[in-house]
């Protein structure tokens, strides 16, 4: 199971009246076992100690398109 989180930025607020950015969390679970493997082997390397000085994350999301089906 992953755990991803979601933050949303508002600083209309901030550019127009001097207020504050508004930010929000959200929180999704999901199963992604491809990347929950890829992500573990970083924690297996490290209890190892051949992982010292790296690490890993993730730093972006792709919104694919659904193509619909015909039938």
């Amino acid at each position: 199971m992953i755990r991803i989180v979601v933050q949303t930025s508002d600083a209309a607020m901030a550019a127009n009246v001097g207020g504050h950015t508004l930010v929000e969390l959200k929180t999704f679970d999901l199963e992604a076992p491809a990347l929950e493997d890829h992500l573990r082997e970083y924690e297996s390397a490290r209890q190892a100690n051949n992982a010292t000085y790296w690490h890993r994350s993730v730093i972006g999301v792709e919104l694919l398109r659904v193509e619909a089906s015909n039938g």
